[in-house]
Formats: structure tokens, sequence, C-alpha cells
């Protein structure tokens, strides 16, 4: 058991081995933060499909890139905010 999880999740060192890459979507409204966290996504080996703010955007991106994960700043730009959008998705 041991020897399987050292094997699949971990490194010599213990620390975690992303095994797949995923693909992240941002919901963010500052092109400053928006470009840093794409930095890291990559930076982790995952893939950052880009950032937008607008709801309408959100779900377009939703439907034709189907991502992975969604990172969402509950102070986005619009009429919702983060906690509104992730409540309508």
């Amino acid at each position: 058991m041991n020897d399987q999880l050292r094997n699949e999740n971990y490194s010599a060192h213990n620390q975690i081995v992303v095994t797949s890459s995923k693909s992240v979507l941002l919901a963010e409204s500052n092109l400053i933060v928006a470009r840093q966290i794409a930095t890291l996504v990559t930076q982790l080996k995952h893939r950052s499909l880009g950032s937008t703010c607008c709801i309408n955007e959100i779900e377009e991106q939703i439907d034709s890139k189907n991502p992975d994960y969604i990172f969402i700043n509950m102070a986005t730009c619009g009429e919702f905010d983060g906690y509104q959008i992730a409540k309508i998705l």
C-alpha cells in the first residue's frame, strides 16, 4: 500500500505529483490578478483557459471550453458578484 501511494501520488520528497493536467477558467475582473493566477495555474502544470468577468461570457466559455475548474473572484465586475455567479452555475 505505501509503495503504491509513493509511486502514484508522491515524489521522493513527499511532494504531490500532478498525474493529469486540469483546465481552469478564471472569473476575475482585475487583469493583473488574472495574469498572476494564470501563471500559477500554468506553473502547476495545468491549463489556463483565460479570464472573464461577465456572466454571459462565463456561460459561453463553460459551454465551449468545458473547464475542469472555475476560479471565481467574489467581487467580479458586472451586475452579479462571484457568489451569485456560483449559484447560477
